[in-house]
């Protein structure tokens, strides 16, 4: 049976030299090229997209920087975005709270509520314990400012 891209009059074992299958020079410069432009091109379009619409708040979001009505809520949330999320003083965690129970928000309120009650129980904990129940008043607390006055 003959090989099919020998003659089967070459017997010699070796296969006559086939013409080189590389691409073009010009296809290895042009492609990149034209993917560069593109690349700039749709991020050019885009960029000027973003920049011609007018931003619209999410839902809870609010559109300035002045507090809303609920200031002692608002200002407990500010007071504990500010904290570390590693602050797990007793007294500094109970007046965050305090400030929340305020709130007109009765949700706020009684995260504010859990926050103070965790920061007394700390007290009374080992500390590791304590650190993760005032931890997670914290956590509670935050997504409830989250809520009410929209990410920080």
């Amino acid at each position: 049976m003959s090989h099919p891209y020998r003659s089967s009059a070459d017997h010699s074992g070796f296969s006559p030299s086939r013409r080189s299958r590389r691409r073009p020079v010009w296809l290895w410069i042009t492609a990149p090229v034209v993917l560069a432009v593109l690349v700039i091109g749709v991020g050019a379009l885009t960029r000027g997209e973003q920049s011609q619409a007018t931003p619209t708040p999410t839902v809870g979001e609010s559109t300035s920087q002045t507090p809303p009505a609920d200031t002692e809520g608002w200002q407990a949330c500010q007071d504990l975005r500010e904290i570390s999320a590693a602050e797990l003083d007793h007294d500094v965690n109970r007046e965050i709270g305090q400030q929340a129970q305020a709130s007109t928000d009765t949700t706020l309120a009684a995260r504010g509520k859990d926050l103070v009650d965790a920061a007394r129980a700390a007290a009374d904990q080992e500390p590791i314990e304590g650190n993760l129940t005032i931890s997670a008043a914290q956590v509670d607390l935050r997504e409830a400012c989250d809520r009410a006055f929209g990410p920080a």
